[in-house]
């Protein structure tokens, strides 16, 4: 499962920590888990860990590349308009 996770990250940390989330969520499911299907079980959810992972990370990357610029008119730095200008580079969702 590690080879897995590793292979679709190429980031160890996040790998191992995916392969423990999904050991820690069939212990919590251990009952409603059918014992014929936990090899795929674990795939399945490492697998969704990992993406979640990476959509986690995109937004923060659009966050940390949004870039405020400061225009002459807003020399008196009125706090209103810069957080309205911030508010308005944002994605709908």
């Amino acid at each position: 499962m590690y080879r897995f996770a590793y292979s679709m990250c190429k980031n160890e940390d996040a790998a191992k920590d995916g392969v423990q989330d999904a050991f820690v969520k069939l212990w919590e499911r251990k009952e409603n888990v059918d014992p014929s299907k936990v090899k795929s079980y674990l795939f399945t959810t490492v697998h969704h860990k990992i993406i979640d992972g990476f959509r986690r990370a995109s937004k923060h990357q659009d966050i940390d590349q949004t870039v405020i610029t400061e225009s002459p008119s807003q020399k008196s730095h009125d706090l209103q308009e810069i957080l309205h200008q911030a508010l308005n580079t944002l994605p709908e969702i």
